[in-house]
């Protein structure tokens, strides 16, 4: 098996005293660190008791990298249940953004009778033909048929289809990188701090402040964190030397959705007993309009919208963050 890295965040309870147990699981090209903030304001900021999980997903920091092909979304969601039973929780909420968000679907999908919500800030859904005619349509001819009121601002004007292919076009070239050939580009960001900080620090700007052409601004919205959480993540990304097995993750995944082994989790609606959370940030890299979304997530709980922040919004918006999370909580 595989050594799973984690941090746990808890408090000292008197024997027996129930805990709100929460798995925060991270994304690429992040790490547990984006979670350390959210977990120090929910620990001090409530009178629940929690016991917050943050693990290194299989490859990232600290944890063991696999060595056999196949370690998908999937595989991964089994790995983070059995290390939820070995901490004593059988039932939990899980929270993520990016992989895992993927990761925390395919759990609410495979151990409904487990996970008892999810809260995600990136949406998983598999967009059919019909679902990109139903944003064509919203968009072009009438945002009534597919957004609702409060949708129509947010899609039109930030996603509207001619921006968002604009958009996919400039910034997608990474994920097709790495979901064919990780290795290679892995070997030449391991050779060198300065590649690296340059590769990862790159979608953290454009991740954080897509509204923005990058020759526009100075810090291309770095100045949204500090030196530190900047610096801290690419330094463990290299002294761990994890760049190549985070980015096979993207392999996996893609050879899991061509295979179609998968395809009933990738692809299938969560069970209508786990209630989700969806919290849209303005410059995150999808938005899935609500009527496409229940089609995957059919117990949304709770649907928010945050004009600023981004893919990072553990740490860029960390107070939000934590304020959404006791939202949720109070609707179960």
């Amino acid at each position: 098996g595989l050594d799973i890295h984690f941090v746990r965040v808890t408090q000292k309870t008197r024997k027996n005293e129930k805990k709100e147990a929460i798995l925060f699981l991270h994304g690429w090209p992040g790490s547990f660190l984006e979670y350390l903030d959210v977990a120090r304001r929910l620990n001090s900021s409530s009178n629940t008791n929690y016991d917050l999980i943050i693990p290194s997903l299989p490859g990232y920091g600290y944890s063991d990298a696999p060595v056999r092909p196949g370690m998908n979304p999937t595989q991964i969601a089994r790995i983070m249940q059995n290390l939820m039973q070995r901490l004593g929780h059988s039932s939990y909420i899980v929270c993520g953004g990016d992989w895992g968000a993927i990761i925390g679907t395919s759990m609410a999908q495979l151990y409904p009778g487990h996970v008892r919500g999810l809260y995600v800030t990136l949406l998983v859904s598999s967009m059919t033909w019909k679902h990109y005619i139903q944003l064509a349509l919203g968009h072009y001819i009438s945002p009534s048929l597919l957004l609702d009121n409060d949708e129509q601002e947010f899609l039109i004007n930030r996603y509207s289809p001619s921006q968002y292919a604009k958009y996919l076009w400039q910034e997608s070239g990474y994920f097709h990188l790495q979901a064919t050939k990780p290795d290679t580009i892995g070997y030449a960001l391991n050779d060198s701090p300065i590649g690296l900080a340059a590769y990862i620090l790159e979608k953290w700007s454009r991740w954080s402040n897509n509204e923005t052409d990058i020759d526009q601004s100075i810090n291309s919205g770095l100045d949204r964190f500090t030196l530190d959480q900047l610096l801290s993540n690419v330094v463990l990304y290299w002294t761990t030397g994890t760049i190549t097995s985070s980015m096979r993750l993207y392999f996996e995944y893609f050879s899991q959705a061509l295979s179609g082994d998968d395809d009933k989790i990738l692809n299938g609606p969560l069970a209508a007993s786990v209630p989700v959370a969806v919290i849209n940030y303005r410059n995150e890299l999808i938005y899935i309009p609500r009527a496409i979304a229940r089609a995957k997530y059919p117990n949304i709980k709770l649907w928010l919208y945050h004009t600023t922040g981004g893919h990072f919004a553990s740490i860029e918006k960390s107070q939000e963050y934590v304020r959404d999370i006791e939202k949720f909580l109070l609707q179960f």
